[in-house]
């Protein structure tokens, strides 16, 4: 059941207008120990998915609540009331999942387990919690850790830096470092209360529920290594980096395109654009203290995503791939398996746009060819380097984990992907402490490079068929629940990324597009 509320209509304010208020969560805490408490000696599915459904309300209450303290925070970070809402959900976040990983715990040992998934969880919830082991204590305090550490990389890197700003990462790198191989070291720990080998392990299991292994993932990494990085010799592919876009993001300009485009894709798309805009369930103004960022996040009371964006230094393409997001939580109710599904909705997304804006033909043409450009040697070469660079970094023992031996295998991995070709390391071996991703979604970026490539075979059969490829996302809007990246691929008439064939395709079609010998 992916939406959980009343059916009669809701009320959804504009996102400016929703309020954001600290839940005590002691009640919440009480109930979830108390069904916890109950279901010990009850082993009748009808019985236990009624309770649970009456303090789910409460239960999603909160993580709203929580939520919006982190949109209120990056849209304004200076001001002491957001700063106040943020932390006070970060101090108390812990203790709320606790209660929860104690009762999903306990249920995953239950007879009615089946029958509990099948009535409302979904197929293989329970997985995830048979092991006990993390619910003890020190589990959650090292996880607090690991929330100070993230806290204090945002503090010394002033909100965020770029990997391409020369200058910071000169002066930071060695502060931003020293952060870092803490959290190597302690998310380590963490992987090993948690039951699993490795952090790599943990993070495909218990993170994201990945339907593949970290073994796979480095299989296709050596085969993006074979079909893909040598199209990166060409200067042809670089030479259309070069050119850029025919424009840059404004906020003034950048709702009205968007609006033009999903009105000729129509549908779906349309659908989701006129909800968007009907109740501005966005944010891309600038604004001081507002942090750099540009994501899409759920508000679980009114069923309803929301945008945000910092336009400056925003690519041209930014609104348009958090509205494929948006598209996509939209009409699965925020349901994402897995990253490496969602981040095909916002990568076509981008293609999309491009090609049905309302601009003359020539610039579609360019624009195309850019982001095209952009997807393979960005969402693919660099992804790829850096979560190469990610699992070896959790691969090494705590001794070896070092800034200097980090900056090593960073340096490494980004010629492994045709990415520089300098002899000496010097500033492109320290750039990593710039990219946030390691800090704060650790083992996500190999989802970008999997999307990728599935969502440039739906960006091939656009570019053959006019339509083809908004029919292709629209049939994974339409996506079984409950299942995983593989499946719903196949469902939706995709190749899979671990396959050969798949990544000769996406080959094929850029060296056509770039005519490439």
């Amino acid at each position: 059941m992916l939406s959980f509320l009343p059916k009669e209509a809701l009320t959804i304010p504009k996102l400016s207008e929703m309020e954001c208020e600290q839940i005590d969560p002691e009640p919440l805490i009480a109930k979830l120990e108390a069904l916890t408490e109950k279901a010990a000696d009850c082993d009748d599915a009808d019985e236990l998915l009624a309770d649970y459904n009456d303090l789910l309300p409460a239960l999603v209450h909160y993580y709203t609540m929580s939520g919006l303290s982190y949109v209120r925070f990056t849209q304004n970070s200076a001001l002491d009331e957001n700063r106040q809402n943020y932390q006070y959900y970060e101090d108390h976040n812990l203790l709320v999942e606790q209660a929860e990983d104690a009762l999903y715990t306990l249920l995953a040992r239950k007879d009615c387990r089946e029958a509990l998934e099948q009535a409302s969880f979904g197929e293989g919830f329970f997985a995830d919690y048979e092991n006990g082991d993390v619910l003890d204590g020190p589990y959650y305090e090292l996880t607090k850790r690991e929330n100070e550490l993230i806290d204090q990389y945002y503090e010394l890197a002033n909100g965020g830096i770029s990997v391409f700003d020369d200058d910071s990462v000169q002066r930071r790198h060695d502060d931003l470092a020293e952060v870092f191989v803490e959290l190597v070291k302690l998310r380590a720990q963490i992987a090993a209360e948690a039951g699993f080998e490795n952090y790599t392990e943990y993070c495909y299991t218990k993170l994201f529920h990945r339907d593949y292994t970290p073994e796979q993932a480095r299989e296709f990494l050596n085969q993006v290594k074979v079909c893909l990085v040598p199209l990166g010799d060409s200067p042809v592919i670089w030479n259309a980096l070069d050119a850029s876009y025919t424009a840059s993001f404004s906020p003034e300009r950048a709702l009205s395109s968007l609006e033009a485009a999903a009105k000729e894709m129509g549908g779906p798309i349309w659908e989701a654009f006129r909800f968007l805009s009907g109740y501005e369930l966005y944010d891309i103004t600038y604004r001081a203290n507002k942090r750099e960022c540009a994501y899409t996040t759920y508000i679980y009371d009114y069923e309803a995503p929301a945008i945000i964006i910092y336009p400056s230094g925003s690519s041209y393409t930014s609104f348009a791939h958090e509205f494929g997001h948006f598209t996509d939580m939209y009409y699965n109710y925020c349901d994402s398996e897995s990253p490496d599904i969602s981040e095909i909705y916002s990568q076509v997304m981008e293609y999309l746009y491009l090609t049905y804006e309302d601009a003359p033909e020539m610039d579609r043409k360019l624009n195309t060819r850019v982001l095209l450009a952009d997807m393979l040697t960005y969402s693919i070469f660099r992804e790829c380097a850096y979560a190469d660079f990610e699992m070896q970094a959790y691969a090494l023992a705590p001794e070896e984990v070092t800034a200097e031996k980090l900056d090593s295998i960073f340096f490494q991995c980004m010629a492994a992907y045709g990415l520089i070709d300098e002899k000496d390391g010097s500033i492109e071996g320290k750039r990593w402490v710039g990219y946030h991703h390691f800090i704060d979604h650790p083992g996500y970026l190999i989802s970008y490079a999997t999307s990728a490539v599935a969502a440039l075979e739906i960006c091939e059969m656009e570019a053959s068929e006019r339509g083809a490829g908004v029919a292709a996302f629209n049939r994974l809007l339409n996506r079984t629940h409950g299942k995983q990246f593989a499946y719903v691929l196949e469902e939706a008439g995709l190749g899979s990324p671990f396959e050969a064939e798949s990544l000769e395709r996406i080959a094929a079609f850029m060296k056509a597009t770039f005519r490439l010998s």
